[in-house]
Formats: C-alpha cells, structure tokens, sequence
C-alpha cells in the first residue's frame, strides 16, 4: 500500500498557519522599516540580529546546491568523451 499523498495534508497545513503568515511579516515589516530582509531583523529585535546570518547561510547552502545539479551531466558527458582517458580498456 502506497500513501503518496501523506505528506500533502501536513505540509499543506504548515504552509497556510506558519509559512504564508511568516512571510507576509516579513514583508510587510520589510516595507514599513524600508530595509531588506536580511536587515529587518536588526532592527525589531537586535537579540534576533543572529537570524539574518542563518538565513543567508541557508540561502548561500541552497543556491549552490541548485547551481551544482546541472553541471553533473556536462561533467559525465566529458569525462565520457575524454579521449585522454583510455576508458574503453577499463569497461
């Protein structure tokens, strides 16, 4: 028995009551502050000043994730294709 569709409810329910929410604020305190997301935090609440470093790691850790994916097939492709390599004596 397969349940594909068990993560749907859970997730859908944190998404409308937590992350839709969420960010609404951030972007409504982004626009009354006048300042970035990252920036926001220092000047609400400065203890929280922390949370724009994690934020931006987070952000710099996924970008280079989705950077790094499509680079897999260029990268096989010519070490593939590489006639320096003599791969056809070790298949």
């Amino acid at each position: 028995m397969k349940l594909n569709g068990a993560f749907l409810i859970p997730y859908t329910l944190m998404l409308v009551f937590g992350g839709l929410p969420l960010f609404y604020m951030e972007l409504a305190l982004g626009q009354f502050h006048r300042s970035g997301c990252l920036t926001i935090w220092r000047r609400i609440c400065p203890a929280l000043k922390d949370t724009e470093v994690a934020n931006n790691m987070v952000a710099s850790q996924k970008n280079f994730e989705l950077n790094k994916k499509p680079q897999y097939p260029s990268y096989a492709s010519k070490v593939l294709f590489d006639p320096h390599l003599n791969l056809g004596s070790k298949i």
